[in-house]
């Protein structure tokens, strides 16, 4: 299903959308139930809280 709407998504627009707001919302990629089970693998505990530049 998420290959499909993959596949159907027109990156021609994705990209013009990055180039012009630094990002690109592909809206309805991931079902409710999907989204659940991403959230269960974050652990904030993996990521550092300041960028050191």
């Amino acid at each position: 299903m998420i290959q499909q709407k993959l596949q159907e998504t027109d990156w021609e627009i994705v990209a013009n959308e990055i180039r012009q707001n630094g990002f690109a919302i592909l809206p309805n990629l991931l079902s409710d139930e999907q989204c659940q089970a991403l959230k269960g693998y974050y652990n904030p505990n993996a990521y550092r809280k300041t960028v050191v530049m």
